[in-house]
């Protein structure tokens, strides 16, 4: 049976796209996507907070081993090369736990070690190393040496203005270095003072892998804002929020982790007793 060319015709235009239903399949696509997009972002977020709470607990657990060991929680950074300097707490010189310190990027001497993995040497900066030979930290030897653990997914730096912006920082973590802070403690002093499980040792920080007033010696308080609150918005480095959208992830001394907003900060989640 022979086709008739008005029919073959017909039957042509009725087999292909018109540009109107190409258009209309386009924007059906453009609208499904729009509409995933934001699932997917979501998802995306909820899984790197939890592998950042991962990694928290991680620490954790490698902070209470060193606690099983030496009888003390870790220090935040050791200082053995301030051979001059006495430490304005104690007294005493050598300033091991670098008390004396008004900068937070102050280097101290090939000797200094900080509790993760962190090179502070002239020519490192807070996202680069120099090279591999800086110690790897004080817990080290309690994670397996797997530097995984010390690197948030969402770890980068946030600022505009930084020269190291977009950049992931070398250590995602900071750790509790407040003058009266858990830094050395044991375990039983913390729980019959404010509690192991509302104190506060290690959570999601920028730059450096410490967190305090850095810019005066000890004794020392918390990092608080030009308002003397714990809140600013914009805060990429002592507490940022705009890491896991609008939380960050915290470690406690007894070694569970939670989200905080900045609104949920006291002074005595940052000392082991008092206020």
């Amino acid at each position: 049976m022979h086709t008739s060319p008005t029919a073959r015709v017909r039957y042509e235009h009725s087999a292909a796209f018109t540009i109107v239903e190409l258009l209309v399949v386009i924007a059906i696509l453009g609208t499904l996507v729009a509409l995933l997009l934001p699932a997917i972002q979501a998802a995306r977020a909820a899984s790197a907070r939890a592998q950042c709470a991962s990694n928290l607990k991680q620490i954790g657990i490698a902070c209470h081993a060193y606690h099983e060991a030496k009888r003390t929680l870790p220090r935040y950074r050791r200082c053995p090369d301030l051979t001059s300097t006495a430490d304005p707490v104690t007294g005493q010189a050598p300033d091991v736990d670098c008390n004396s310190l008004t900068s937070a990027t102050t280097y101290t001497g090939p000797n200094e070690e900080w509790w993760a993995p962190y090179d502070n040497r002239p020519g490192s900066n807070v996202c680069t190393q120099l090279d591999g030979g800086y110690p790897r930290g004080i817990l080290w030897p309690y994670v397996e040496q797997n530097p995984a653990i010390f690197a948030c997914p969402q770890g980068f730096d946030l600022d505009p203005a930084s020269t190291t912006y977009g950049q992931r920082f070398q250590c995602s973590y900071g750790m509790n270095y407040v003058t009266n802070g858990p830094n050395g403690r044991r375990l039983p002093d913390i729980s019959r003072g404010n509690g192991t499980a509302k104190v506060i040792i290690v959570w999601d920080h920028g730059r450096t892998p410490g967190c305090a007033n850095s810019k005066v010696a000890a004794p020392r308080g918390p990092w608080k804002q030009a308002d003397g609150t714990f809140v600013l918005d914009s805060d990429t480095t002592h507490y940022p929020v705009r890491r896991h959208q609008g939380v960050f992830t915290a470690l406690y001394c007894d070694g569970h982790v939670g989200s905080l907003q900045q609104t949920d900060l006291l002074d005595s989640m940052f000392r082991w007793s008092g206020e």
